[in-house]
């Protein structure tokens, strides 16, 4: 009689088997997905500081057509450069923009230190006039460690 009782029930759940390999599944793609997003974040923060750079370099052009050199084409220099005035803003939690600044043609973006990028990732445009034609090369740490892709 106590065979057919126990016979009798049905089976429920889930075993301790199957559910040890859910969750290494679930671990395995966590150890996958969490880095990639941290590097994906970080460098949606750094396109801030590269999209900044864009009114400095068309006055930088600006003031090339002007004065056929870079040697004046720098934050300050003169008011009808073309150049807009130099960013130095405190230390914000909200913005990747610590700096921004140009030095006889050449854009200089720093970032703060916030959202996973340093203070030391600075984002480089330097100027190049060939035959009227100006080409920019992007240099700097933020360069270097891939954050301007």
């Amino acid at each position: 009689m106590i065979h057919q009782a126990s016979s009798s029930l049905k089976e429920q759940g889930f075993t301790l088997l199957e559910l040890m390999v859910t969750i290494a599944i679930i671990a395995i793609v966590a150890a996958i997905a969490i880095p990639s997003y941290i590097d994906y974040t970080k460098r949606s923060h750094y396109s801030e500081l590269i999209s900044a750079t864009a009114p400095y370099k068309l006055g930088v052009v600006h003031c090339y057509n002007i004065n056929g050199s870079f040697n004046n084409c720098s934050s300050g220099d003169m008011p009808n450069n073309g150049i807009p005035a130099a960013i130095n803003t405190p230390p914000n939690k909200a913005s990747a923009i610590k700096k921004i600044y140009v030095s006889k043609g050449v854009v200089v973006a720093e970032p703060n230190a916030v959202n996973g990028l340093t203070a030391d990732q600075k984002y480089i445009l330097t100027p190049t006039a060939s035959n009227g034609v100006i080409s920019w090369t992007a240099s700097g740490k933020g360069v270097d460690d891939g954050m301007a892709k």
